[in-house]
């Protein structure tokens, strides 16, 4: 929670790189304790996985403190007077739930309806449960640079916004899906044109890669597609219009259940087509963005 905060502190100010360097520190002190309290080495006892859980806390601990003593002493700290002011403002409490809580919804809402989708698919066989759970994993790789980007978005929105330099948003969405698109290219082209080596690495068990290599080419180009359309979303949240954004999200979830649960359940589709349903999530969530930011005043919300 305080990691949390204060890298929404740091990323809304665009001081992203100490956001970077605590995630590094958060990592690499994660491998190297989980290499000595998991496997037992630097001396420390074998704990399997209670130590995988003990390294992860403690590099969770450590790239929390860092953030908490760089916020400490930089110039952001006096400039803003962070630490000066703790009473309790009712008035400040509701207006930060009224942008908070959709957005917390929304998220909870997201993640359901993904468990829900994989859950169906556990019901309908160990092989397609364990393709899906290999798509899963690679997916990863394309989320880094659509979720740093993500955060770029609502952080220049939001600027722009309150400078009323509204002129310059559609400028800064093309280059934000400019610069999204080609670190997807660098981070996921794996996706297309070796997607078996890929698949390997998370699953050496033959009988799955080629099912599982044929569908993560399939789902690539959604994913460039959520690159483009991530943009459009993030500046629907930039702008502070969380309810618009969670009604969307509502939306496109509800959607994309019903689908699922139609490819699943009802018509038994291959694998191999239930996984077309990440162009409808996608391609419903576009289309909702898009029309809200066209059809709706947003620009002069005030927060």
């Amino acid at each position: 929670m305080i990691t949390l905060s204060i890298q929404a502190f740091f990323v809304a100010t665009g001081k992203t790189w100490v956001v970077l360097i605590a995630a590094l520190i958060t990592a690499v002190s994660n491998m190297v304790l989980g290499y000595g309290l998991i496997l037992g080495n630097f001396g420390f006892s074998r704990l399997g996985v209670e130590g995988a859980a003990m390294a992860s806390t403690i590099a969770d601990g450590l790239g929390m403190l860092f953030l908490f003593l760089y916020l400490s002493f930089s110039e952001e700290r006096k400039r803003y007077r962070l630490y000066q002011y703790f009473s309790f403002d009712g008035k400040s409490m509701l207006e930060l739930l009224k942008i908070g809580s959709p957005l917390m919804l929304q998220g909870f809402f997201a993640l359901g309806t993904w468990s829900l989708f994989f859950t169906w698919l556990e019901q309908k066989g160990q092989f397609d449960l364990t393709v899906s759970q290999n798509i899963r994993s690679i997916y990863f790789l394309a989320f880094v640079p659509i979720w740093g980007f993500a955060g770029t978005t609502k952080t220049y929105i939001s600027q722009y916004l309150g400078h009323k330099t509204y002129a310059a948003i559609p400028i800064i969405q093309k280059r934000i899906q400019f610069l999204t698109v080609i670190f997807l290219l660098i981070s996921f082209h794996g996706a297309i044109l070796y997607p078996e080596t890929l698949i390997h690495l998370i699953n050496p068990d033959e009988q799955y890669i080629a099912k599982s290599a044929e569908i993560l080419r399939l789902i690539s180009i959604s994913i460039l597609m959520f690159g483009m359309i991530s943009v459009y979303f993030q500046t629907i949240h930039g702008s502070g219009n969380t309810l618009h954004s969670m009604i969307i999200e509502f939306l496109t979830v509800g959607i994309y259940a019903v689908f699922s649960y139609l490819f699943i359940k009802v018509w038994n589709f291959d694998i191999y087509w239930i996984w077309t349903v990440e162009y409808i999530y996608f391609g419903i969530l576009g289309l909702f963005s898009i029309s809200y930011l066209r059809l709706f005043n947003w620009k002069n919300k005030v927060v």
